[in-house]
């Protein structure tokens, strides 16, 4: 009998083991899912931003040659495009937080193998990032505002 119960609890602990195993995987999944959905909004920003710069140049064009242009679209435009990144950006800081989450709950101080810095290093780059952008999206709602019905003349 107690040989059973021995084998029973080695049974028990080895599922408990296949469950932690395969929450891990859904879990990486899951945040390769989320990490691709913030690089393609990350570009959908780009995308937007770069189409502000050269709406943004032909006003300027227009108006060297005497014709009049607003730059509050490209401004706009611009506003959006920082707005957009920032959401990508954020949503990749949060995979690599959960990352590093997900690595320090499976770290195991015998196993070299895995060092925790680079992932650590992954995380605080892209908390700066957020940073970073959520300032370009102060100063393109300052230009943006700044422009509020003025024409180029």
């Amino acid at each position: 009998m107690i040989y059973n119960d021995s084998k029973d609890s080695t049974e028990n602990l080895n599922n408990k083991k296949n469950d932690n195993k395969d929450k891990d995987l859904d879990l990486s999944l899951r945040l390769i899912q989320d990490e691709l959905s913030g690089i393609y909004i990350t570009i959908l920003g780009y995308i937007i931003l770069g189409e502000a710069a050269k709406e943004a140049r032909n006003a300027i064009l227009l108006n060297k040659e005497g014709i009049g242009s607003v730059l509050n679209n490209s401004a706009r435009d611009a506003l959006l495009a920082n707005k957009i990144i920032l959401i990508g950006i954020t949503l990749l800081t949060d995979v690599a937080f959960s990352r590093l989450k997900q690595q320090e709950n499976n770290f195991n101080p015998s196993d070299s193998s895995l060092d925790l810095s680079g992932i650590s290093d992954i995380y605080t780059g892209y908390a700066i990032n957020v940073i970073a952008e959520a300032y370009k999206v102060i100063g393109s709602n300052k230009i943006f505002n700044s422009l509020q019905d003025i024409d180029i003349e």
